[in-house]
């Protein structure tokens, strides 16, 4: 080992640990597109930043580049066998199942939901005394939670939050520090991390089974995601999902259908308290547009300065901050070798900082949305949900859910972040603000 080698591995190994996103971002600017990380022994990882490369790693090559085993074994102690974690055959045929349930015309169905769920908020907001501190993101949380377990489950739960939230919480820390560790205890020893996950999980999955239970019971209201599942039929056997498949598959859309929504509105508040320029352009429009009324999806094309906010907001803090793959065999990236069984880092982070295809990439600008998305080559260059055939299938379903949420409460209130709290992002399983988002409520 080279005493240049030796320097990088002692002084980068402890970074990523402590700081990734800086880590990231300063190797990136230091070394280029594609940045390999000698990580102790025979574990290196390769951050790809360049559009094109994230690209191969993502949609033109993606049958060489599988999950990493480690990673996909740390989220299946939560999510089990669900849509996320399933690769091949397996995935395919779930993808094809779930996907009518975010189909275009079903999240439009959902949108009436969304409404109802920011009114409340709203409701309750009204009742906040002023100068009293609220969490934003928790309030977004728990928002966003109950807009998933009806449009999703088909049951109201917006009195569960307080009592699911922290199980939640829990839980995702749990995989974050597995994730982080590489070596870790099993779950049948029983340390206090193990205690404390198994816990919190068992607390969901019996929450989950009282919410099919009571969706098998009313089956009130439009088909949703949990109806689907319900209905669907193995193909071979033609015996319907069985209990742990059912609870796999709705866990896995309750951690995505509410976690990186309520992430990315936390970040819009914070970011439009920055700039009161651009919360007066959002009111403004909100006004125009919708008046006194409730907002309808009908409103949302012309709400364009709502939706370049949140556009923008998911550039700078994309809530699924860094993805990992690993190649099945040797493959090649921005002319550097990438050796098979390696980790393979994409991080939306940092790609979407790349000056190449973003002007002045650290400010908060949603007019340069204006546009729309980038297409062509620069597609790769914003990917807050992803790309290629694991795109998120629920994008439509959390971009209509923010642009609600944000025109809704923005024409009422507008939240202050509290003096002197330092919003910082805490890059676990999602980019969640490190201390939550402390903020006073003005009221319009």
């Amino acid at each position: 080992m080279s005493i240049a080698h030796s320097r990088w591995l002692t002084t980068v190994a402890p970074a990523l640990r402590r700081d990734p996103l800086g880590t990231y971002l300063r190797a990136w600017r230091e070394q280029g597109d594609v940045v390999r990380f000698p990580l102790g022994g025979p574990f290196e990882a390769y951050l790809v930043v360049h559009p094109s490369g994230v690209e191969r790693v993502l949609r033109t090559e993606n049958h060489l580049y599988g999950k990493v085993a480690w990673h996909n074994a740390c989220f299946k102690q939560l999510l089990g066998r669900g849509l996320a974690t399933s690769e091949g055959d397996r995935w395919l045929s779930r993808r094809r199942l779930l996907q009518p349930a975010f189909h275009r015309d079903a999240v439009a169905s959902m949108a009436s939901t969304m409404v109802a769920a920011a009114e409340e908020t709203a409701s309750r907001w009204h009742q906040v005394p002023p100068g009293q501190i609220i969490d934003v993101s928790r309030e977004m949380m728990r928002l966003t939670l109950s807009v998933a377990a009806r449009s999703l489950l088909g049951v109201d739960a917006s009195e569960d939050a307080a009592r699911i939230g922290p199980a939640i919480d829990q839980t995702l820390l749990h995989v974050f520090r597995r994730l982080e560790s590489m070596v870790a205890f099993p779950l049948i020893v029983p340390t206090p991390a193990n205690r404390r996950f198994l816990e919190a999980r068992g607390e969901l999955d019996a929450w989950i089974m009282e919410m099919i239970r009571r969706r098998c019971q009313e089956r009130s209201g439009g088909p949703n995601f949990l109806d689907i599942l319900l209905e669907a039929r193995d193909a071979e056997t033609g015996e319907p999902l069985r209990d742990r498949e059912l609870r796999d598959e709705v866990m896995t859309m309750l951690m995505a259908g509410h976690e990186s929504t309520s992430v990315a509105l936390t970040w819009a508040w914070y970011l439009l308290d920055r700039h009161p320029n651009v919360f007066d352009a959002v009111r403004a429009e909100v006004d125009e547009v919708v008046g006194a009324r409730q907002i309808e999806l009908d409103d949302l094309p012309r709400l364009k300065m709502t939706s370049m906010v949140v556009d923008e907001t998911l550039r700078l803090y994309p809530p699924a901050w860094s993805t990992s793959r690993s190649p099945v065999r040797d493959d090649e990236i921005g002319g550097r070798r990438i050796p098979r069984g390696k980790y393979v880092i994409v991080s939306p982070f940092v790609t979407h900082r790349h000056p190449a295809f973003w002007d002045d990439p650290e400010a908060f600008r949603p007019e340069r949305f204006s546009r729309g998305i980038p297409s062509g080559e620069a597609r790769f260059a914003y990917l807050p949900f992803g790309g290629g055939p694991r795109q998120c299938m629920g994008a439509q379903f959390a971009l209509t859910e923010a642009r609600i949420v944000l025109a809704t409460l923005a024409s009422r209130f507008r939240p202050k972040l509290l003096a002197g709290h330092d919003a910082r992002p805490d890059p676990s399983i999602t980019l969640r603000p490190l201390g939550g988002m402390p903020m006073t409520l003005a009221k319009a």
